[in-house]
Formats: C-alpha cells, sequence, structure tokens
C-alpha cells in the first residue's frame, strides 16, 4: 500500500485499534521496516459488520496493486432508483466490512504482524513505551478525546436479512412525519444488506444494537418493510459532523502517537467516507515526523469536512 517512503529496521510500532485503519496502518509500517503490534480490545469473533462499504477507485487499486487479496469479496455496483426506475453504476467498490477487514488483516499477518485480540492499549504498557510509533485508530468513539460532534437530526440503521431479493442494489427514497428518509437494499453472499437513513430528534453519539425492527420500517412500501422483520440484529449510529482537532501528533519524544481514520471524528455524508479516509491516511502513513504529515492530514480533513456538509443530508443544527 502506497510508496516506501523510509526503512526503520529495529524500529517497533503499535497499532491501536484492528478495524479498518489499523491492519491498513499496520500494512504501510511493515512494508516501511517497523515491526509492527496491533492491539485490539475486542474478541477476534467480534471483529465483524455486515454493513456495505463503499470504497473509492483510488483506494481500492491501491489497495489491490498493493497485494490485498479481494478474491470473491466484492459485490456487484450496479444500483436501480425505485422511484424512476433508473439504473447506475456506482463510481465506488462495493465490500461488506467484514470481507474487507479479513483481506486486510490476512495481508498484515502476512508481513508478520502480530494482532493482539481482547487486549487494550494505554500509555501504561510496556508494549507502548517500548515503541517508537503509535498509531491510534480506536474509531469515533475515542474521536470525543480531540474533538466535538454535532448530531444533523439523521441516524443510519444497518441490518442483514437472512434471505436474498434476487434484484440489483436499490435505493428507495420518501418522506415521513419525521423528514426526508433514504434506504438502500443488496444482495451479499449471506443474505439481503439493509441501510436506512431517517430522522431523528435524538440519537446517542456511539453505535447501539438492536433486535426490534425500527418504526420508520412502516415508511417503506410493503416487499421492503417485511423484510426488514427478517432482520434479526440492527446497528444505528448518528450521523455527525466532527469538528476538525487542532492536532492529529502529538510528539511526546517517545512515542510519537499519530491518529488516523474515525479516531479523529467520522465523516458523513457517505458513511463510507470515515473509512476511505482512514484508508487514505494509513497508505499514505510517514514514519518520520519532519514530513510536515500533520499540516497535510489536517487540510484534508478540512476539505472533507466542508465537503461532508455540502454533500449532507440536512445541515447540521449548528449552522441552520
Amino acid at each position: 500500500m502506497g510508496q516506501v517512503i523510509v526503512k526503520n529496521e529495529g524500529l517497533h510500532a503499535c497499532v491501536i485499534g484492528a478495524g479498518i485503519t489499523g491492519p491498513a496502518a499496520a500494512i504501510t509500517l511493515a512494508k516501511n521496516g517497523y515491526d509492527v503490534e496491533v492491539y485490539e480490545a475486542r474478541t477476534r469473533d467480534d471483529m465483524r459488520s455486515d454493513g456495505v462499504l463503499g470504497i473509492t477507485e483510488a483506494n481500492w487499486s491501491r489497495l489491490v496493486a498493493g497485494g490485498v487479496n479481494f478474491e470473491d469479496r466484492e459485490l456487484d455496483n450496479y444500483y436501480t432508483i425505485e422511484n424512476t426506475g433508473e439504473t447506475m453504476r456506482s463510481e465506488f467498490h462495493y465490500i461488506v466490512w467484514t470481507d474487507l477487514h479479513a483481506a486486510l488483516v490476512e495481508k498484515a499477518e502476512s508481513l508478520g504482524v502480530e494482532f493482539h485480540y481482547g487486549q487494550k492499549l494505554n500509555d501504561s504498557n510496556a508494549a507502548y513505551a517500548d515503541s517508537e510509533l503509535v498509531v491510534v485508530a480506536t474509531g469515533v468513539g475515542s474521536a470525543k478525546e480531540v474533538t466535538r460532534g454535532n448530531y444533523t437530526g439523521y441516524v443510519v440503521i444497518r441490518g442483514l436479512a437472512y434471505q436474498f431479493t434476487g434484484t440489483s442494489w436499490t435505493t428507495v427514497m420518501g418522506e415521513s412525519e419525521s423528514g426526508p428518509w433514504l434506504f438502500n437494499v443488496g444482495d451479499t453472499k449471506d443474505g439481503a444488506s439493509v441501510e436506512l437513513f431517517v430522522a431523528r430528534q435524538q440519537a446517542q453519539m456511539k453505535t447501539t444494537y438492536s433486535p426490534v425492527t425500527p418504526p420508520e420500517a412502516k415508511d417503506l412500501p410493503i416487499r421492503w418493510s417485511r423484510l426488514l422483520e427478517t432482520v434479526p440484529l440492527w446497528q444505528t449510529a448518528a450521523l455527525s459532523d466532527w469538528e476538525v482537532p487542532e492536532h492529529l501528533i502529538t510528539d511526546r519524544g517517545r512515542p510519537l502517537v499519530m491518529r488516523l481514520g474515525d479516531a479523529n471524528g467520522q465523516m458523513r455524508p457517505q458513511t463510507s467516507m470515515g473509512a476511505n479516509l482512514g484508508l487514505n491516511e494509513a497508505a499514505t502513513l510517514p514514519v518520520h515526523p519532519d514530513f510536515g504529515y500533520e499540516n497535510m492530514l489536517l487540510h484534508d480533513r478540512q476539505e472533507q469536512y466542508h465537503r461532508g456538509i455540502a454533500l449532507g443530508i440536512q445541515k447540521s443544527k449548528r449552522q441552520a
């Protein structure tokens, strides 16, 4: 992934978080000569999600060129807007989160990266203190340490129905008493992945899980509302605008601490934006602070932030 910038044989790096950004960063560091260990608080079996990501062409091509093996994991990326009957090809490569994660971990392990599941890493751990570089890729749950989230008024609700639609990816748009909603559905190898964007007055600023079918299912055409009733578990996350933090790198002499991906705040409105930003940062990760990396990252994040605001479903309350 990315070009080799500098060799650092004999140096040790710790990556905190084994989601998407963590393994991607580990690949870059290992290719740059670091001895890399990845620490993840969840168990290996817990590292899964049925959500479908849309990966940009630039990130996808970089991953393939870097030897990440997707085999038959990529999904069909043609979709139909049910309201108009128009069928189009997406500019993104579709893949289930779990499949992308598995491909990244396989590549990282082939480079000698060690993964430690069920273990939290913090600055009191010996592994942390003995590292020259620490990459924080712990997701949006830790973003509040460096920035602030502002709820937009919308949530995204995801689930996997263990049956198939037999159709291409479908988008349905509608209006309810709460406001506009958008529904996406498409077949994966395990069933139909569903995604619902709906307006809600309040939402927790973290991902929550529930077996209860969301009440907004009643607003969908009967064909789709019945499908939603077969989803065993729902994942709900607030769509938020996260202010760009002042610093992404903490230079404490040793170790140098860098924060990547959603650890600096999610990017909306397209919920794969955070994954794409994390992949891009991981691929271009320099391994020495003298490259002006933080200025570049902050500039890119500010651009992404304003683009997200412009393309969002609804302006945040702060902007209203």
